[in-house]
């Protein structure tokens, strides 16, 4: 296995580390003496389970690329405010209860460009939860412009589809969206924010030039 020592936190003056495409589980927790890390690049890191629970301190990171790390369980409890400068994030894992509530993204108001979400956990004590939770945690990201979501649960039906809706209602994209997709949803129906009769609805997306849908098998109509 690939480890980093964690002398690597001595290097307090690091403000770009590439740790790339290797076999990485996990990745030491003296990894958030780097206060002055701007650039965290993850990419392809396939066996990252999860990232340090320090990493909410690396307030001056302003870049974590983490695409196609499929292992990876959650984010770090904290991150959202931690991590408030983050201006570009590849992947955000909703996972288990001893992740970073989905709610933490919204204090990630800088995001830009493309955002992967990959909903991983759902119980159905999640679904009084979410329930209770008003106000999307992406409307207030501008800079962002394309967004994947993905639901790679199992689950009775019952849960899957009452637990889906509850998620991407809470999920609804910023009004500047550009390129939208929805992968695996296990909902019977969507949202308010994807009902296309509603004029107050599609006009929310004036930018929107691509929309993906897949894999939908218990979705019953979209209105």
């Amino acid at each position: 296995m690939v480890t980093i020592p964690n002398s690597v936190g001595n290097s307090e003056q690091l403000r770009h580390l590439n740790l790339s495409t290797n076999g990485l589980k996990v990745l030491p927790e003296s990894l958030g003496n780097l206060t002055k890390l701007e650039t965290l690049k993850l990419n392809d890191c396939r066996e990252l389970i999860m990232l340090p629970r320090s990493t909410s301190k690396l307030c001056g990171l302003k870049r974590l690329e983490n695409e196609r790390c499929w292992e990876l369980r959650g984010m770090p409890i904290g991150i959202g405010q931690g991590l408030s400068r983050l201006e570009k994030l590849s992947t955000w894992v909703w996972g288990s209860e001893e992740s970073e509530n989905i709610e933490g993204l919204r204090c990630l108001s800088l995001l830009g460009g493309s955002l992967f979400i990959r909903i991983e956990v759902l119980r159905k004590e999640d679904d009084a939860a979410l329930h209770d939770v008003e106000e999307e945690v992406l409307t207030n990201k501008t800079n962002l412009s394309e967004l994947v979501l993905w639901f790679t649960f199992n689950g009775g039906d019952d849960v899957s589809s009452s637990s889906s809706e509850q998620a991407l209602r809470i999920l609804k994209p910023p009004s500047n969206i550009e390129s939208l997709s929805i992968w695996s949803y296990k909902g019977r129906r969507f949202p308010k924010w994807m009902e296309m009769s509603d004029p107050h609805s599609s006009s929310s997306f004036p930018r929107l030039r691509a929309i993906q849908l897949q894999f939908m098998q218990n979705l019953e109509e979209w209105v």
